[in-house]
């Protein structure tokens, strides 16, 4: 199976069961067979980890600078 085809069908994945809803709740079925689909496809496993991963990254990071931001502008109005 092609490796992009493989991406693409993972997130088509994710996205089916979260339809646009940030923090949907899975069903433990709908979990169950995502598992096991990544326990027979280890390179979407390795995808999914570093999306999840640089995912985290960016929103640490976005976190970081709006307090880095609030106490400047705090800094300028005192």
């Amino acid at each position: 199976m092609n490796v992009h085809f493989r991406h693409y069908f993972l997130f088509f994945l994710l996205r089916q069961n979260y339809q646009g809803k940030i923090a949907a709740p899975m069903e433990d079925q709908e979990i169950e067979v995502l598992f096991e689909y990544l326990k027979r496809e280890p390179e979407m496993y390795r995808i999914l980890q570093r999306f999840v991963s640089r995912t985290v990254q960016a929103l640490q990071l976005a976190m970081l600078e709006y307090r880095w931001n609030a106490a400047a502008a705090a800094a300028i109005l005192w």
